[in-house]
Protein backbone atom coordinates (compact mmCIF):
# COMPACT_ATOMS: atom_id res chain seq x y z
CA UNK A 1 0.00 0.00 0.00
CA UNK A 2 1.36 3.25 -0.50
CA UNK A 3 1.73 6.03 1.59
CA UNK A 4 -1.18 8.39 -1.09
CA UNK A 5 -3.70 5.60 -0.49
CA UNK A 6 -3.06 5.41 3.83
CA UNK A 7 -3.59 9.21 3.79
CA UNK A 8 -6.33 8.91 1.49
CA UNK A 9 -7.99 5.69 3.87
CA UNK A 10 -7.46 8.57 6.90
CA UNK A 11 -8.83 11.16 5.54
CA UNK A 12 -11.63 9.29 4.40
CA UNK A 13 -12.59 8.33 7.97
CA UNK A 14 -11.76 11.84 9.15
CA UNK A 15 -8.94 11.01 10.95
CA UNK A 16 -5.78 13.56 10.76
CA UNK A 17 -3.12 12.04 8.95
CA UNK A 18 -0.05 12.79 11.45
CA UNK A 19 3.55 11.22 10.50
CA UNK A 20 2.68 9.00 13.38
CA UNK A 21 -0.66 7.57 11.89
CA UNK A 22 0.66 7.40 8.54
CA UNK A 23 3.11 5.02 9.64
CA UNK A 24 1.17 3.17 11.98
CA UNK A 25 -0.69 2.22 9.19
CA UNK A 26 1.19 2.04 6.51
CA UNK A 27 3.59 -0.75 8.92
CA UNK A 28 -0.14 -2.59 9.97
CA UNK A 29 -0.74 -3.17 6.24
CA UNK A 30 2.44 -3.66 4.61
CA UNK A 31 3.14 -6.16 7.39
CA UNK A 32 0.31 -8.79 7.75
CA UNK A 33 1.99 -10.49 11.31
CA UNK A 34 -0.44 -9.14 13.26
CA UNK A 35 1.83 -7.27 15.31
CA UNK A 36 1.69 -5.77 18.79
CA UNK A 37 2.45 -2.49 20.14
CA UNK A 38 5.69 -3.43 21.23
CA UNK A 39 5.94 -4.86 17.64
CA UNK A 40 5.41 -2.02 16.29
CA UNK A 41 7.46 0.33 18.55
CA UNK A 42 10.26 -1.89 17.58
CA UNK A 43 9.25 -1.64 13.69
CA UNK A 44 8.85 2.07 13.52
CA UNK A 45 10.29 3.17 16.64
CA UNK A 46 13.96 4.21 15.26
CA UNK A 47 12.54 6.19 12.21
CA UNK A 48 10.41 8.36 14.24
CA UNK A 49 12.22 9.20 17.86
CA UNK A 50 9.17 10.87 18.78
CA UNK A 51 6.71 7.88 18.72
CA UNK A 52 5.91 5.82 21.98
CA UNK A 53 3.83 3.39 22.70
CA UNK A 54 1.57 5.58 24.35
CA UNK A 55 1.09 7.25 21.08
CA UNK A 56 0.50 3.97 19.30
CA UNK A 57 -1.93 2.55 21.66
CA UNK A 58 -4.05 6.04 20.84
CA UNK A 59 -3.84 5.62 17.60
CA UNK A 60 -4.77 2.11 17.58
CA UNK A 61 -7.96 2.56 19.40
CA UNK A 62 -8.66 6.06 17.04
CA UNK A 63 -7.85 3.14 14.12
CA UNK A 64 -10.39 0.43 15.59
CA UNK A 65 -13.13 3.13 16.26
CA UNK A 66 -13.09 4.11 13.23
CA UNK A 67 -13.19 0.33 11.25
CA UNK A 68 -9.53 0.12 10.07
CA UNK A 69 -8.07 -2.49 12.18
CA UNK A 70 -9.37 -4.78 14.64
CA UNK A 71 -8.36 -6.24 18.38
CA UNK A 72 -6.99 -10.04 18.72
CA UNK A 73 -7.17 -11.28 21.79
CA UNK A 74 -5.32 -14.44 20.90
CA UNK A 75 -4.06 -14.94 24.23
CA UNK A 76 -5.38 -13.41 27.87
CA UNK A 77 -2.85 -10.84 28.33
CA UNK A 78 -1.39 -9.74 24.78
CA UNK A 79 -3.97 -8.22 22.16
CA UNK A 80 -2.44 -8.11 18.37
CA UNK A 81 -3.77 -5.81 15.79
CA UNK A 82 -4.76 -6.53 12.28
CA UNK A 83 -5.70 -4.48 9.33
CA UNK A 84 -8.22 -6.93 7.64
CA UNK A 85 -11.91 -5.78 7.74
CA UNK A 86 -13.16 -9.03 5.85
CA UNK A 87 -14.45 -11.83 7.58
CA UNK A 88 -11.87 -14.25 8.08
CA UNK A 89 -10.73 -16.22 10.97
CA UNK A 90 -6.83 -17.05 12.76
CA UNK A 91 -4.76 -19.59 13.24
CA UNK A 92 -2.13 -19.38 16.39
CA UNK A 93 0.82 -21.01 16.31
CA UNK A 94 1.40 -22.66 20.02
CA UNK A 95 5.54 -23.37 19.41
CA UNK A 96 6.34 -20.35 17.47
CA UNK A 97 3.45 -17.77 18.80
CA UNK A 98 3.03 -16.66 15.19
CA UNK A 99 -0.84 -15.93 13.98
CA UNK A 100 -1.97 -16.18 10.27
CA UNK A 101 -5.07 -14.95 8.26
CA UNK A 102 -7.25 -18.08 7.37
CA UNK A 103 -9.82 -17.03 4.72
CA UNK A 104 -12.67 -19.12 6.45
CA UNK A 105 -16.09 -18.81 4.02
CA UNK A 106 -18.80 -19.67 6.21
CA UNK A 107 -22.33 -18.46 6.91
CA UNK A 108 -21.68 -17.90 10.72
CA UNK A 109 -19.94 -14.99 9.63
CA UNK A 110 -23.91 -13.87 8.40
CA UNK A 111 -25.53 -14.31 11.62
CA UNK A 112 -27.15 -11.21 12.80
CA UNK A 113 -27.89 -12.88 16.03
CA UNK A 114 -27.62 -16.53 17.88
CA UNK A 115 -30.30 -17.13 20.62
CA UNK A 116 -31.57 -14.29 20.71
CA UNK A 117 -28.48 -12.51 21.30
CA UNK A 118 -27.57 -9.75 18.53
CA UNK A 119 -24.01 -10.37 17.10
CA UNK A 120 -22.11 -6.75 16.76
CA UNK A 121 -18.97 -8.90 15.90
CA UNK A 122 -17.30 -12.14 15.80
CA UNK A 123 -13.61 -13.85 15.97
CA UNK A 124 -12.50 -17.23 15.35
CA UNK A 125 -9.26 -18.97 16.58
CA UNK A 126 -7.70 -22.14 15.62
CA UNK A 127 -4.80 -23.03 17.73
CA UNK A 128 -2.20 -25.77 16.81
CA UNK A 129 1.67 -26.42 14.94
CA UNK A 130 2.20 -24.02 12.00
CA UNK A 131 3.42 -25.56 8.36
CA UNK A 132 6.97 -24.34 9.51
CA UNK A 133 6.96 -25.52 12.90
CA UNK A 134 5.06 -28.34 11.81
CA UNK A 135 7.86 -30.00 9.61
CA UNK A 136 10.63 -28.74 12.09
CA UNK A 137 8.73 -31.12 14.65
CA UNK A 138 8.96 -33.73 11.82
CA UNK A 139 12.41 -33.63 11.36
CA UNK A 140 13.73 -33.26 14.83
Amino acid sequence: MMKNDVVQLLEEKHIKPSLHRIKILEYLMVHRNHPNVDMIYKAIGKEIPTLSKTTIYNTLKIFQESGIVQFLTVEENEVRFDATMQHHAHFRCVTCGAVHDIELSSKVFEMESVDGHRITGSQIYFFGHCRDCSQLRVIS
